[in-house]
């Protein structure tokens, strides 16, 4: 399948289901094993999430875009939400320790008790 596919829709988790189906007939157009198309939509649920709960902050008013562009040898998703948005480059300056990669959020954040 080539071609793009653009959904949008409120800032609501009962709409990341839709985004599995979506996602999923998108993915199944696509020459990849069963487990590499799980992978690809949990990837894009969690962008999503984050989208939702980080970006929008659960603001229906809000919503969130997602395009799946598809060429005939790769897959683009691109997640957009309507929040403020973060000052990248002071980010990168302060970059967790690889060695707290293992913590379930908040990657490198040393509150979770380790």
């Amino acid at each position: 399948m080539a071609g793009k596919v653009v959904i949008e829709f409120p800032s609501d988790y009962k709409f990341l289901n839709m985004v599995d189906i979506v996602c999923g007939e998108i993915v199944e157009g696509l020459c990849c094993n069963r487990d590499e198309a799980n992978e690809i939509a949990i990837s894009v649920i969690e962008a999503c999430t984050n989208a939702i709960e980080h970006g929008n902050r659960q603001d229906p008013d809000r919503p969130v875009r997602i395009t799946f562009d598809c060429g005939e040898d790769r897959l683009v998703v691109v997640v957009e939400d309507r929040g403020q948005g973060f000052d990248y480059e002071t980010f990168l300056k302060h970059m967790p320790d690889p060695a707290a990669l293992d913590h379930l959020r908040g990657r490198g954040s040393t509150s979770c008790g380790r």
